[in-house]
């Protein structure tokens, strides 16, 4: 065991820092780890792919309940005047757009689905092309005139 540098507790960790200091640390600063996050993914692209990967394989029933939960979410978040065909249109467009310019695009739902704050619908009206790796950036962290 090794003892914390920042608080003098003896947990077990890797680093230098005890769990709850690591917590507090992120607390701190969120933005400062959300931008050291996703300059690491980006250029460890393919060791998270294949971490992911893993995990998913590991792990099939999760895998399952994370997509049964979204898929439920999304029903529920499906108005009764859907536009379906319009909405097919879209999924199909950013197709065309990732064809086209080699970049991977997805239909990301402008307000999110999954929020502690707020649920979208899923809706033409909520929907829009982005990049995939602004997509993933944005989660569901941030919408516009988010509180």
């Amino acid at each position: 065991m090794k003892i914390c540098k920042k608080c003098g507790s003896s947990d077990s960790y890797k680093d230098s820092s005890c769990r709850p200091c690591k917590k507090a640390g992120y607390a701190a600063n969120p933005e400062k780890h959300r931008t050291n996050n996703a300059v690491w993914r980006k250029s460890n692209a393919e060791k998270k792919r294949a971490k992911n990967a893993a995990w998913q394989k590991a792990n099939p029933g999760k895998c399952c309940a994370i997509a049964a939960k979204r898929y439920a979410i999304k029903l529920r978040a499906t108005p009764k005047w859907f536009e379906e065909d319009l909405v097919e249109a879209l999924y199909i467009e950013a197709n065309k757009i990732t064809i086209a310019t080699g970049i991977k695009h997805n239909v990301d739902h402008i307000v999110p689905l999954q929020s502690d704050l707020v649920q979208g619908l899923h809706c033409l009206a909520n929907l829009q092309i982005i990049s995939k790796s602004e997509n993933v950036s944005k989660g569901n962290r941030y919408w516009p005139d988010m509180p």
